[in-house]
């Protein structure tokens, strides 16, 4: 460490401003090498020593070594940010594995997927989520909820058979299709039949349910994301993350202060000599 201070003080005497002051930076590397993990990016953190340097113009081995820490400081600021984001991921990860089939209708689920790619990335393992409601779906949706109410309504006024006429030969063949499906399931486990209006007003039911979904999972997944974001953010490890930026913060104003100072006074003892 000794020799390494001594080279960079007989650098100094011949080699002025930016030039030398980036000499500096690279040589006198004792907190670098330590400030890096494994995983994280030489060249972002030389990138911002390689700034802060310029901004500063380090002349002497303490200099450059309060610059080195100003960068740490800043390294370090960022994996805080990076902690803050992650700690924010595994909360809304945890919100939307809750958010299965069985606890809450669909279009909550849909709400809770994000538009950007990072949330769907997250979403991937999840696999009781669906995609939000396109304008184009959302119309479709509720021309779909007023047919299937109109001839949910119909049916509690008149005769089934009236209402199945309603209906277009699509709707028609899927009613007889969930009817012959349901009494096929019904005799395979030995359950007692429905009457065929019983399950007439279920399946008009599932339809207009279906819509309303649709429908609302449209009207209502802004709110329910800014639920699910607010739930994420308010997660205990939130505390300790907070206190050690706040840490770092009041660690980069003291640093930041005595570097100014030991500038000024070897600024003014250049100007003695």
């Amino acid at each position: 460490m000794g020799v390494e201070i001594i080279e960079i003080e007989n650098n100094n005497q011949k080699q002025t401003g930016y030039a030398a002051s980036r000499y500096n930076a690279t040589r006198h590397g004792i907190l670098s090498r330590h400030t890096i993990l494994p995983w994280e990016d030489q060249g972002d953190y030389d990138s911002l020593l390689d700034s802060l340097d310029a901004e500063y113009q380090p002349t002497t081995p303490t200099e450059s070594h309060l610059v080195e820490e100003l960068a740490g400081i800043m390294w370090r600021k960022a994996r805080v940010r990076l902690a803050e984001a992650s700690a924010f991921r595994k909360e809304a990860a945890k919100e939307i594995s809750g958010a299965s089939s069985y606890s809450v209708p669909a279009y909550i689920q849909a709400a809770l997927v994000s538009t950007n790619a990072e949330a769907k990335a997250l979403k991937n393992g999840v696999s009781s989520l669906v995609d939000d409601v396109s304008d184009s779906e959302a119309k479709e949706a509720s021309e779909g909820l007023a047919y299937w109410k109109e001839r949910h309504n119909h049916f509690q006024t008149h005769e089934r058979t009236e209402t199945i006429a309603l209906l277009d030969d699509e709707g028609r063949a899927d009613w007889l299709e969930y009817r012959q499906r349901s009494i096929q399931q019904r005799n395979e486990y030995g359950y007692e039949h429905f009457p065929d209006d019983q399950m007439f007003a279920d399946w008009l039911k599932s339809y207009v349910d279906h819509f309303s979904e649709m429908v609302a999972k449209h009207q209502h997944a802004p709110a329910i994301r800014q639920q699910l974001i607010g739930l994420s953010y308010a997660t205990e490890r939130m505390d300790g993350i907070a206190r050690y930026e706040t840490h770092l913060d009041r660690k980069f104003e003291r640093v930041l202060v005595m570097l100014l100072k030991l500038k000024d006074m070897n600024r003014l003892e250049k100007k003695d000599h």
